[in-house]
């Protein structure tokens, strides 16, 4: 669902995979315990490896975190950076947990200028 919806972020801008600056992936229930998911996206998308490739991984906090770790990187180095909250949450089989939790991705490009909008401010609690 990371390497889709990055995709489609890309595939709906004009910005080309090469400017990518930064990946950053935040989910709560990673498909990896040890592996890079920002690095298999990259190869998955195209994306060269030698830009900062984040993880956030085990935290409802994940993606917010990923979000605002690649804005303070961006507004630091500039470029732009392609920002993905991807989650499928597992639970047994039968719980009613299971049917509570829905699975899902989204992706954001950010960067300083000529976007769609302006991050003014924010605030993680």
């Amino acid at each position: 669902m990371a390497v889709e919806a990055g995709k489609n972020a890309l595939n709906n801008t004009k910005v080309k995979r090469e400017e990518s600056k930064v990946i950053s992936i935040g989910s709560g229930s990673p498909p990896y315990a040890l592996r890079s998911m920002s690095s298999e996206v990259a190869m998955a998308i195209g994306i060269p490896l030698d830009i900062a490739l984040l993880d956030f991984k085990e935290s409802e906090k994940a993606g917010t975190t990923g979000l605002l770790t690649g804005i303070d990187i961006l507004s630091n180095r500039g470029g732009v950076g392609l920002i993905i909250g991807s989650d499928s949450p597992l639970a047994k089989p039968n719980d009613e947990v299971e049917h509570t939790f829905g699975a899902g991705a989204a992706a954001l490009i950010v960067g300083k200028n000529g976007g769609i909008a302006d991050i003014e401010g924010y605030s993680s609690n």
